[in-house]
């Protein structure tokens, strides 16, 4: 990353770096820093950091383009993770479905997508769970066959222009017996497993139902017998060569 960041900005770019700690390598690479003021992660799992980097990334955007939506969702967002974390009982209970040795489908789309793929390396990374992460619109085209009866699929609905198109998919992936984990938005008459409370706008929603996520794999692990702050064979710092 660092590299890559010096050769950006070796070539004329303006470069802009999210960090955790002001002075890291990173930092001294890029013309602006914005600071994520996460606090330490002392974990090897980055949940605070990337929860943090995707409202930063919200809110430059609303710099750069103000807009009266966005700023409004950004203001609520705080007091939506909290109602997040006063669920936390809910996560434990419905982490049960994610600690047998099938692989889990995590799903997801448009925004949700990104969120999907983070929440499948965590339950790789955190609780030795296999996962493989799809966008809703490819998984029809493949990846579908993996859906046997009694599959365990995680499965991320929005409430954004993807949510018909997504609410179809779930249906789908019902027919064919996956036991699916719902985070998000109620579809028709399915309760979600962990509702989340909304923000007002798509482009803050996605770190709500990251932060749902992220309790419901932790409580996974738990179940596990594993510690999801020390992963074995992995360390805070990964170096990429």
């Amino acid at each position: 990353m660092v590299e890559t960041l010096a050769q950006a900005r070796r070539g004329g770019a303006l470069t802009c770096a999210l960090v955790n700690t002001p002075g890291s390598p990173l930092a001294h690479a890029a013309d602006l820093v914005l600071p994520l003021h996460a606090g330490e992660e002392r974990a090897v799992a980055a949940t605070k950091s990337y929860l943090a980097a995707l409202t930063l990334g919200a809110q430059l955007l609303c710099a750069w383009r103000p807009d009266e939506g966005l700023s409004a969702a950004l203001n609520r967002l705080p007091e939506a993770l909290a109602l997040v974390l006063e669920g936390e009982e809910r996560a434990a209970q419905a982490a049960g479905r994610l600690t047998g040795d099938q692989t889990t489908l995590v799903l997801g789309r448009g925004l949700h997508a990104g969120v999907a793929a983070e929440a499948a390396l965590k339950l790789q990374e955190t609780a030795g769970v296999g996962a493989l992460a799809f966008s809703t619109a490819e998984f029809a085209h493949g990846p579908a066959r993996l859906a046997e009866p009694g599959t365990p699929a995680l499965f991320f609905q929005g409430r954004d222009a993807t949510a018909p198109f997504t609410a179809d998919s779930l249906e789908t992936l019902r027919g064919y017996g996956a036991q699916v984990t719902l985070i998000g938005d109620d579809v028709a008459a399915q309760r979600a497993d962990l509702p989340t409370p909304p923000t007002g706008h798509a482009l803050t929603d996605p770190a709500v139902s990251a932060l749902a996520a992220q309790l419901l794999i932790a409580h996974a692990a738990l179940r596990r017998g594993e510690n999801p702050d020390a992963p074995p064979r992995l360390a805070k710092v990964t170096r990429t060569r």
